[in-house]
């Protein structure tokens, strides 16, 4: 997970924290499903879109999440 976060985030490259793909907040985690955001487009937006907090509009801005798994397991084979 380490190499996900060193990514930055997918979206503004900003220092990320992981986000577990295909989960639900109490369920298990697939530690191998992850992806980096930042804060902001993770869970706490501001001026950004936070995946968490509107899913419907993140999806339609940058993606599913599947999508950007797809990117970050591209990027790692770098």
């Amino acid at each position: 997970m380490s190499a996900v976060a060193d990514l930055g985030c997918l979206v503004c490259k900003g220092p990320a924290e992981i986000h577990h793909i295909g989960t639900h907040m109490g369920g298990g985690r697939d530690h191998s499903r992850v992806i980096p955001l930042c804060a902001g487009h993770h869970r706490t937006g501001g001026y950004r879109v936070a995946l968490h907090h509107n899913k419907t509009a993140w999806q339609q801005i940058y993606g599913t999440e599947q999508e950007l798994h797809d990117q970050v397991m591209r990027m790692l084979r770098k």
